[in-house]
């Protein structure tokens, strides 16, 4: 073998004498951009050639010889603009090594002596400004190779498995370029190759080693490669069959029943993403969205700018919260949610995004929205550790399309991952409001913005990690197998049937690549829960409707189909339309007594459906009706001088048919209000509030010519006077965003009382909308522990950005409230048979009445 080496070797030296000597190839370098030579020797001139460069010419070329001896560069010929046009020389490829020179002007560079370089390669670069031309330069290159190469190699196996790697390890002394011979066949340049070989028997592998200076060829090296396997799987699809929220297991064999080595690896994929909601708008339609603002508008665009396919959402116009463009979903718990937003403009508050769930009273709770504002994409969520709603700010750019995700929701510690352009943002995020599943997202905006939206997916769950088997690899020898052992868990998965694969990777190119499916089958059955089983009315009317309602829920993990209600009595009957249940969802289902007729209601309104025995029982009583007047529709009581109490006489009378149960008590009902039409707040009212809280106009209005402004820089408040609210009552006003600055959450309104006149203040309540020129109207009852004698109200916003930032309107401000328990009555509660009377004494305590009149109820 070696004789035969060497007589190779012998003849390429012939074929190099005799074509020596080679001449040199001419290149000229580019007057833009990059080029390679792998040439030992050559000449370079400028874009030009033998004529002039070009202006603005900035091109390079990499020289780059087999080998790792040095290049070195001579020039002949050198005529540029001086301190103009330049020749660069870097040492190795490219501009990032270092600069061995710059010349410029008429001398030839390094006064015509060589150039070299220290690593295998060097790079020419040429530039010229853009005003005069001229002969440029012509240089020649030689690589400094002068040992030529001594080829060998070893080897990982000389006795490999069918369709198995050999690793080859090259071991030559002064390589350039290589070409490996492996004996099948087939060929390869790389410096060290792995192949795997698909035919039996010997393989003889040599490697012929290139440079500059000569080749050499390898000793040949024997190879054995080993027999085929013959694998084969069994069965050849995998049926499991689980109760939901427990597990189960299957499993299957690989064999080998060939006389080779058989070797797997496997990989379990699942079929589908099992995608809930999936719009891409590459249709040129909405798909699953609609819209439910008339003055939102729309469009399809066609643009390669969009970020996944050729079409995206566009949306301009105005809204409010859960009023936009919505695609609604069955109720589900999926483990992710992505869609790409985009927008042109930098205005304020503008398009938004919310998922969450609408319960079947069509009110929409979201666990997460996103909204641009300005420079900034923010995104809001609720702190876990805080329990409050916080935000992120994440910068971002006009027309720049940003990727959204809802990683790893988890429904039962009500947490997701935040990530935006897959970068993880915010871990353990908590959800915005507490929900059991999703059934809806929502884009919209506050202003007259352009705001596009693309590629909207939710996601289910993620099955592969609800399986998992051992072993995932093996090596089986003639007649031996393996058994593959699977373990299905169907936590948090609802009852149908699921569907994975497996990838067989081997070295039995029948087996590589075959597919095992899965066949996971989740059964289950909803589950029917009510929170109370029978609605008792108790004493009724004829001729009257009462309504109560019963919470139902599934607690099964199928869907609970309701199709309707049935009633023993048709004076019992529920609006309850047909509904598929999801499971963990819950509604209310409400029921109305209409008696037609006296007497007692023992009956069953029965929930139509697959589980014929859920129903509702209904108990209650028609009684004759009572009829309750008094002997005067009006009592008028003088009284003069200082006594602290006046009585008097009155008779309670029962007309009707049946018996009259009755209690007496009173109050004095009163109002303070303002509607801010003054120039400053009514005096009556408000005891005092901050310099930055005004009546005026310029910031929008709610009702009238002037509204109360939120606006200044600091702490913004309004108080009110000190008001005996002994009977309770209510606060009420109205509050908008405003048309000047949108405030986030965080920075609303918040109700505070003052037992001590000011000295200390306790929160009622807090108030905030996020949409622009939408009302909040608030109605507040005023809680038991402020009801006293002299009581202080206010209303405070504790955050702002400063003057000119998070503004709110305020209108039609009023507290209503009583002062109750005034008449003390004798006897205070008791029964009128039909046609009876009997007659009360009232007694009016006049401690705290100054002079005037009052009026009592």
């Amino acid at each position: 073998m070696k004789s035969l080496a060497f007589s190779l070797t012998a003849f390429i030296s012939t074929l190099v004498t005799f074509f020596s000597p080679v001449q040199a190839q001419v290149f000229n370098i580019s007057s833009n951009g990059w080029d390679t030579t792998a040439s030992c020797t050559g000449i370079l001139r400028d874009p030009g050639g033998t004529g002039f460069y070009p202006n603005s010419a900035n091109g390079y070329m990499v020289i780059d010889p087999p080998g790792n001896n040095p290049v070195s560069v001579q020039f002949a010929q050198f005529t540029t603009q001086a301190s103009s046009d330049y020749v660069y020389i870097y040492d190795g490829i490219g501009n990032s090594g270092a600069l061995l020179g710059s010349y410029s002007g008429t001398s030839l560079p390094n006064n015509g002596n060589p150039i070299s370089s220290t690593s295998g390669a060097i790079t020419i670069r040429f530039y010229s400004n853009f005003s005069q031309n001229y002969a440029g330069f012509e240089m020649s290159w030689v690589s400094g190779s002068t040992n030529a190469p001594t080829a060998s190699f070893a080897f990982s196996t000389n006795s490999p498995a069918f369709n198995r790697p050999v690793q080859f390890i090259n071991t030559t002394l002064n390589g350039g370029t290589y070409e490996w011979h492996f004996g099948d066949g087939t060929t390869s340049t790389e410096t060290n190759p792995s192949h795997s070989y698909t035919s039996t028997g010997l393989k003889q592998v040599y490697l012929v080693a290139s440079n500059c200076a000569g080749s050499d060829t390898s000793s040949i090296a024997n190879i054995n490669v080993q027999a085929p396997p013959q694998g084969s799987v069994n069965p050849d699809t995998v049926v499991i069959t689980t109760a939901c929220g427990t597990s189960n297991s299957g499993s299957f064999t690989i064999s080998n029943g060939g006389s080779g080595t058989l070797f797997y690896d496997l990989e379990l994929t699942q079929t589908s993403q099992n995608l809930i909601l999936n719009e891409t708008f590459e249709n040129n339609s909405i798909g699953a969205f609609s819209v439910s603002n008339s003055s939102l508008s729309y469009s399809i665009v066609n643009s390669t700018s969009a970020p996944q396919g050729q079409r995206y959402l566009q949306m301009t116009g105005t809204g409010s919260f859960n009023n936009g463009m919505d695609a609604s979903f069955p109720n589900a718990t999926p483990e992710s949610v992505s869609y790409w937003v985009m927008s042109p403009n930098s205005n304020s508050y503008h398009g938004y995004s919310n998922i969450g769930q609408t319960d079947q009273f069509g009110n929409f709770t979201q666990i997460f929205y996103s909204v641009f504002r300005y420079g900034d994409l923010r995104l809001y969520y609720r702190d876990p550790s805080g329990g409050f709603t916080t935000s992120y700010y994440h910068p971002r750019n006009l027309n720049q399309w940003y990727h959204i995700e809802l990683r790893n929701i988890d429904f039962v510690n009500q947490t997701y991952d935040i990530y935006i352009d897959n970068t993880l943002l915010i871990a353990s995020a908590g959800f915005n409001n507490s929900v059991n599943s999703l059934n809806k997202i929502n884009f919209y905006n506050s202003s007259f913005s352009d705001f596009a939206v693309d590629n909207v997916q939710i996601s289910g769950n993620d099955l592969l990690n609800k399986v998992s088997f051992d072993p995932t690899t093996g090596t089986l020898g003639n007649g031996s197998s393996n058994v593959i052992f699977i373990n299905a868990n169907a936590s948090d998965l609802v009852a149908g049937t699921y569907w994975l694969d497996f990838i067989i990777s081997s070295n039995d190119t029948a087996l590589d690549g075959k597919t095992v499916p899965v066949k996971l089958i989740v059964t289950g059955s909803a589950d029917l829960n009510q929170d109370r089983s029978c609605i008792t009315y108790g004493n009724i009317f004829p001729g009257y409707a009462v309504t109560d309602s019963v919470l139902v829920w599934n607690s099964g993990c199928d869907t609970l189909n309701i199709t309707g209600t049935t009633s023993t009595s048709t004076d019992i009957s529920s609006s309850l339309a047909p509904v598929d249940l999801g499971p963990g969802d819950s509604l209310y289902v409400h029921v109305t007594l209409a008696a037609s007729a006296l007497g007692s209601y023992n009956d069953t309104l029965y929930l139509n459906g697959p589980d014929t025995t859920a129903h509702i029982c209904i108990t209650g009583q028609a009684n004759p009706i009572p009829a309750i007047t008094t002997d005067s529709a009006t009592y008028h009581i003088y009284h003069q001088g200082c006594g602290d109490s006046v009585q008097f006489s009155a008779w309670l009378i029962n007309n009707g048919q049946g018996q009259l149960n009755w209690s007496a008590r009173s109050n004095v009902n009163s109002n303070l209000s303002d509607n801010f039409e003054s120039s400053v707040p009514d005096p009556n009212l408000w005891s005092g509030y901050s310099f930055n809280v005004s009546n005026g106009s310029f910031c929008g209005i709610i009702s009238g010519n002037k509204s109360l402004i939120f606006e200044g820089s600091g702490q913004r408040y309004i108080e009110t006077v000190p008001l005996n609210i002994a009977g309770g009552g209510t606060i009420d006003f109205t509050m908008n965003q405003s048309n000047c600055e949108l405030a986030d959450n965080g920075e609303g309104i918040y109700i505070d009382y003052s037992t001590n006149n000011g000295l200390t203040w306790t929160n009622i309540s807090y108030h905030y909308i996020s949409s622009l020129n939408t009302d909040l109207v608030v109605s507040e009852p005023i809680p038991t522990a402020a009801q006293g004698s002299q009581v202080k109200f206010r209303l405070i916003q504790n955050q702002n950005s400063g003057s000119g930032y998070d503004n709110w309107i305020v209108d039609d401000f009023s507290i209503n409230y009583a002062l109750s328990n005034v008449i003390d009555f004798t006897p205070d509660t008791s029964s009128i048979a039909a046609n009876d009377s009997i007659l009360l004494t009232g007694k009016i305590g006049l401690d705290g009445f100054n002079t005037g009149t009052y009026n009592f109820t």
